[in-house]
């Protein structure tokens, strides 16, 4: 017993949390039940969740590395944004309000399906 409690500590500690709060672009209303998947840089799937009622959203990464996050509503653009993990840490990405992923990103830049017309998500 006392052996899988501490394995289940190590994986614990190895995690690296990706985690953000999704709003509409225009209302700033947090968005439930919002699709975000986790990717490697070639698209392949890693990780994936659903946002919560406060539009809160929590994800793992494997391991250190650079990938995509998509994240994806009905009647909503999709919305892509490029993250690099680093050193074993914890990336938050906070909750910003406008038509690209704001504030907390790493940089790396962001993009949007569509015509730049409708309805945006951000975190």
């Amino acid at each position: 017993m006392a052996l899988l409690s501490i394995a289940a500590l190590t994986a614990t500690a190895q995690s690296r949390k990706i985690a953000g709060t999704i709003v509409d672009k225009d209302t700033k209303e947090p968005m439930m039940q919002t699709t975000v998947q986790l990717l490697r840089t070639d698209s392949s799937y890693v990780a994936g969740g659903v946002s919560n009622e406060k539009g809160t959203f929590s994800l793992s990464a494997p391991k250190n590395g650079r990938y995509l996050l998509k994240i994806s509503s009905i009647g909503y653009h999709t919305t892509y944004k490029n993250i690099t993990i680093a050193q074993d840490k914890n990336l938050a990405l906070g909750n910003g309000f406008g038509r690209h992923i704001a504030e907390g990103s790493t940089g790396d830049g962001t993009s949007h399906e569509g015509d730049g017309e409708g309805r945006h998500l951000c975190i």
